[in-house]
Parts: structure tokens; C-alpha cells; sequence
């Protein structure tokens, strides 16, 4: 919702209030005022190729790259993860001289086809664009996802499973071969779904000082 200004959105950023509680998926409403703007879909955080970017969902296909490895930082028993060591992550204030590695050499956002959507449950639920994080039993940021998995290693999308469980894990997309994402200098990259594991988890770190190999692979 904080970059809604930067992207013409300022009308709509200036409905929400951001001295109430905030949804963060659909069964966990904040105020009345912040749930209505949750269920709304917002077509600048939809990929015009995935195939849930519907004018009724509120899906959001682009999510904040919270760090990577084998071994997240928190965890609940559905494998819900948190890193810490990425650019975005819960409660983030990392600055570009954080990024030791260099702002060239790490991820900021990654594209999903994982965001929990209208068909993904039986019983409805949905995350979203607006989500905020679930800090419950089940906690998970939502809108934040590691490089822990291989891009595209899950085989279903969020409007026909329940993603939950995988969301905060890995990246992927409806694009042939991998996904794009958005690397911290402000360039795009596509990045194959083949990429040598352990050089995609370095990737996602901004701090670890180990050679990546590029974006080639």
C-alpha cells in the first residue's frame, strides 16, 4: 500500500487507514474500511499472463523477496517461512547500503503464481494485493516469498490449490522456462527455472558475500 503513490495511485492509497488493522487473508479481516480496499483487485500487481488476473480476484502476482537458503529464520509447521536476510522482509528496514553484495547482484521482487486466489480453497478463503502478514499459529507474510525452492518447483497455481503452504517459498510464473524478477538496481531479469539451486538462493541474499555467477543461468 506505501507505494501506491509512487505508481499514480495516490487516490487510492489515501483510502486506506493506516492507523487500523489491515486483512491478511480474507477469513482475517481488519477494519471495515482496509478489508473493502483488500477485496478490490488491482490491476498494476497482476501479470496480464497469469491466468487469475481477473477484474474479480484480488490476486497479486509480484512478491517482495524476504532472503533465501535451505534454512529460513522462522517457520510454523505448515512450512510457512520467514528469511531475513533478503531486501523485503517482515518488518524490513534495510537500506541500499545493506546490500553489501551489491544492488546488481540481489533480488528485490519476484514474480508468483502462488498468492491464494478464488478457486485455490473450497472454502473461499484469499489472500491478496493489500494482504498484511498473519502472525497467528499459521503465521505467513503473504505478499513475501524466499528462494528456498526451485522457481516453478510447485506444480499447481493459486486458483486452483491452496498455496498457503508453498506461497513463501518459492517463485514462479505462467512465462515458459521461469519467472522475472525485479533486482535491486532496478533492472529485470528473467531467470530460468534451471538455475543451479545454491546461485539462486545467493541471489535472494543481500549480505553474503559469495560470487553468484550472473544472471545467465
Amino acid at each position: 500500500m506505501l507505494i501506491l503513490p509512487f505508481i499514480e495511485q495516490t487516490a487510492l492509497h489515501d483510502q486506506f487507514d493506516f492507523k487500523a488493522q489491515f486483512t491478511s487473508t480474507s477469513n482475517v479481516p481488519g477494519s471495515a474500511t482496509n478489508h473493502a480496499l483488500f477485496q478490490q483487485a488491482n490491476p498494476n500487481y497482476q501479470c496480464p499472463s497469469d491466468i487469475n488476473a481477473r477484474s474479480n480476484n484480488n490476486n497479486i502476482c509480484y512478491f517482495g523477496v524476504q532472503g533465501g537458503g535451505d534454512t529460513p529464520n522462522c517457520y510454523t509447521q505448515a512450512q510457512r517461512v520467514f528469511f531475513i536476510n533478503g531486501v523485503l522482509f517482515h518488518n524490513s528496514e534495510i537500506t541500499f547500503r545493506d546490500i553489501t553484495d551489491g544492488s546488481s547482484n540481489v533480488f528485490a521482487i519476484g514474480e508468483t503464481k502462488y498468492c491464494l486466489t478464488k478457486g485455490g480453497r473450497s472454502d473461499g478463503i484469499v489472500a491478496g494485493w493489500a494482504s498484511a502478514a498473519k502472525l497467528d499459529a499459521h503465521g505467513t507474510p503473504l505478499v513475501l516469498a524466499a528462494a528456498m525452492l526451485q522457481i516453478n518447483s510447485y506444480p499447481y497455481h493459486g486458483g486452483q490449490a491452496d498455496t498457503l503452504d508453498w506461497s513463501t517459498r518459492l517463485f514462479g510464473s505462467f512465462h515458459p522456462g521461469g519467472c522475472q524478477f525485479l533486482v535491486a538496481d532496478g533492472a529485470v531479469r528473467f531467470v530460468s527455472d534451471t538455475i543451479d539451486l545454491a546461485t539462486y538462493r545467493q541471489l535472494a541474499v543481500r549480505n553474503d558475500a559469495l560470487p553468484t555467477g550472473g544472471f545467465a543461468q
